[in-house]
């Protein structure tokens, strides 16, 4: 079954932010090898390490005046962490939150298409999916 996926948010704590168009988030973990002498029939046996939300990027329809977008370029410079929420378009919807920080606005101008901004945030500690 496919959800579709427009009308999905991402917000700042509780704050919408404005014009998100894709928006990309997953998790991930670390592999460790722990194959020895003893590994069955020259296989390498891993198992799971450490896991990290990584990083979340969405692209918005930048708009300079939009003070969710101001927020995300101060939390930048700043190095300012938040909690953020990303909210799906399924029946019940499933919420994946986070805390994170900005590390990337990376602002882009063409010549026959709308001001966008693609950012990046860099998860920290453990992530919720609801």
């Amino acid at each position: 079954m496919a959800i579709f996926a427009q009308g999905t948010t991402i917000k700042k704590v509780s704050t919408l932010i404005v014009g998100a168009t894709t928006i990309n988030a997953g998790l991930t973990a670390d592999v460790v090898d722990v194959t020895d002498q003893d590994s069955t029939l020259s296989f390498r046996e891993y198992i799971a390490g450490l896991r990290t939300g990584g990083q979340i990027t969405f692209d918005i329809n930048y708009d300079p005046d939009a003070a969710s977008h101001a927020a995300l370029i101060t939390d930048l410079k700043a190095g300012t962490s938040a909690v953020y929420n990303i909210a799906m378009t399924d029946p019940t919807p499933t919420t994946y939150s986070v805390t994170a920080v900005p590390v990337g606005f990376e602002i882009t101008a063409p010549i026959d298409a709308q001001l966008t901004a693609s950012v990046t945030l860099q998860t920290t500690g453990v992530v919720t999916v609801s």
